[in-house]
């Protein structure tokens, strides 16, 4: 994470050069799939959730530059692969960078292109049984999203507003896996990539002295089966 740091800081401070605004945010965002995705019998699934810190910039230009990273811990994580059905405890690192550039404004709505990357490596050490022997391992899965999208705002009073945003996901999925059975190493890895659809509704509004962004979204991953993805994401600034 310390080279993420480094760069994370380079874009937010190339930001804050030609900005005429720069805020710091901390954030919530988890999803939870109501199944596991299936990529050639390999099991994935697909919870996860991190708290976030970052910082946004308001360019002269109307663009809003944003960059954050996030950890976060699921104690009980579960994978199947090469008939091993194992679980533990993992730990979700997330790095987000997006900007946004509104198209078009009036007196009561907007429109914004945006386009948003983000990475999510999630680790996770487990413990189960192949067949009637103990199986301890590591699982690491890797998702990289690269989503453009557009976002209609519908302003309310004062700079409260409701949104909903539509865009195409690319994304590409990495997953490996390795341990020992008995004193025997068994390692497998699977990888996939596509497009989805992506989907969000939610609002900006005022809570005593803090502004706050809630979101529901949901996306689609297809591999041998089709997932879709619902989430929730909270972000604070004062």
């Amino acid at each position: 994470m310390r080279r993420w740091d480094i760069a994370l800081a380079a874009v937010i401070g190339l930001a804050a050069s030609s900005s005429s605004h720069t805020q710091e945010f901390v954030g919530l965002h988890a999803a939870d799939a109501s199944r596991d995705l299936d990529v050639n019998g390999r099991m994935i699934p697909l919870r996860f959730g991190a708290a976030e810190i970052g910082y946004s910039a308001a360019l002269k230009n109307g663009s809003v530059l944003v960059g954050a990273l996030g950890r976060g811990y699921d104690r009980n994580v579960r994978s199947s692969f090469l008939s091993i059905d194992a679980n533990g405890p993992a730990v979700c690192d997330v790095i987000r960078l997006g900007v946004s550039r509104p198209l078009y404004q009036s007196s009561q709505w907007t429109l914004d292109s945006g386009l948003e990357y983000r990475m999510q490596r999630v680790q996770a050490d487990l413990a189960g049984v192949h067949l009637e022997d103990s199986f301890r391992g590591e699982v690491v899965l890797r998702t990289h999203y690269l989503t453009p999208m557009l976002t209609f705002k519908r302003l309310l009073h004062s700079q409260n507003h409701l949104f909903v945003q539509a865009g195409a996901l690319n994304w590409h999925l990495s997953y490996h896996a390795y341990g020992e059975i008995e004193r025997a190493k068994v390692w497998t890895q699977s990888g996939l990539h596509g497009w989805a659809p992506a989907v969000g509704v939610g609002g900006m509004f005022d809570l005593f002295i803090f502004r706050v962004v809630a979101q529901i979204t949901a996306y689609r991953l297809n591999a041998d089966n089709k997932v879709w993805v619902p989430g929730v994401s909270f972000v604070l600034t004062r």
